[in-house]
């Protein structure tokens, strides 16, 4: 049985209104006022609400209420890409909730796994023992609720497609799909999977049939981010299939309703998936600059690795000097935790490799 994260918050309110407390009224206030911003995706001003929440809770000696704003801060240090900031505060978080009187607090599991997100965001190579653990420890020792146990599954299943152990992903992916039936948010998180499995395995078809119904599941969440990255997905996919004009004009919807939300940084990681769909590799590479920027002020040492050696596939495509960019990739090594992960992928490109998968340099591409 799950455990009811709202049921507490709407006791909590209801004894605080019969009791006329202004104070503690105005916790949920701004908790519904902060996930009211976090879905418009205003990500600095639900930052500012959650953090008044916090110092009210604290002044008011509410240590779960003080809990839970700080949760919340670190779930926008991640959709907002602050990642290297995630990582401290849910450190900061786990080690406060080893305290007596945060024992029983409905957000424990949730707050364990934030921390599991943070180190997916920063290493995922250097922790993914630490991960693993964690999300044992979780299930074997925390009373959980819906979504923490569906971010496990995703976890696990992005694990195993990170480490290309594609058999487990596919067997994790689909009980995820299947458990997930009544969320239409958890539904087009692994329908993303999916769609990142069947194109990992060379069929495109399939991956843009889960793109679409990811969209389709995003927009049912009412969930404008990811719906957004799901049509700018759809338009790498529909490149690959030579369907260039409808990957235009999704790449184009995607872009527009990203910049409506104030959200240009994930543009230019959009646009390289659709010029390299389409075959436009050396504006892919013009465009792989920016997002390599925005990786590496948002302090994750993975995706700035994974931009550098995209780079270099690219770069090897157009016949480019790849020794700049590969020297640049080499000098993250020493802050991985466990670099020869990360050196593999590095000398598959200076070896001259092309692309990532092996389907993809064997296609013949007009």
């Amino acid at each position: 049985m799950y455990v009811n994260l709202l049921q507490w918050l709407r006791d909590f309110e209801a004894d605080a209104v019969q009791k006329q407390d202004v104070q503690r009224i105005r916790l949920a206030d701004l908790d519904r006022l902060g996930w009211r911003l976090v879905r418009a995706v205003k990500y600095d001003e639900a930052k500012t609400e959650f953090d008044r929440g916090t110092r009210l809770a604290h002044q008011l000696h509410e240590p779960w209420w003080e809990a839970i704003f700080d949760y919340a801060i670190c779930y926008v240090c991640q959709q907002d890409g602050k990642y290297q900031e995630m990582l401290e505060r849910s450190v900061k978080l786990v080690a406060r909730m080893s305290r007596p009187e945060l024992q029983n607090h409905p957000y424990r599991a949730a707050i364990h796994q934030m921390l599991v997100r943070a180190y997916a965001e920063i290493d995922i190579c250097g922790y993914r023992h630490e991960m693993t653990e964690a999300m044992d420890f979780i299930e074997q020792h925390i009373p959980m609720d819906k979504v923490s146990h569906m971010s496990i599954y995703y976890r696990r299943s992005s694990l195993f497609l990170y480490f290309e152990e594609y058999d487990k992903a596919y067997d994790l992916i689909n009980e995820y799909l299947s458990v997930s039936l009544d969320n239409p948010e958890q539904q087009s998180v692994a329908e993303r999977l999916l769609s990142q499995y069947y194109f990992a395995v060379g069929n495109v078809h399939e991956a843009l049939r889960a793109q679409l119904q990811c969209t389709h599941s995003a927009s049912e969440a009412r969930n404008m981010r990811w719906e957004a990255l799901a049509i700018g997905l759809q338009s790498l996919l529909l490149g690959w299939l030579g369907r260039t004009g409808e990957a235009y004009t999704q790449f184009i919807r995607s872009k527009h309703l990203l910049e409506n939300m104030q959200q240009d940084d994930l543009v230019p990681s959009l646009a390289v998936g659709y010029f390299m769909g389409c075959g436009r590799d050396a504006e892919a590479v013009e465009h792989s600059q920016q997002a390599l920027e925005v990786a590496r002020l948002s302090g994750s040492l993975d995706r700035t690795l994974e931009w550098h050696i995209a780079r270099g596939y690219l770069l090897n495509r157009l016949n480019r000097p790849i020794a700049d960019e590969m020297a640049q990739a080499r000098e993250l090594l020493p802050l991985f935790r466990t670099p020869d992960c990360h050196l593999r992928k590095i000398e598959r490109v200076e070896q001259g490799r092309c692309y990532p998968y092996d389907w993809q340099i064997a296609e013949r591409r007009g």
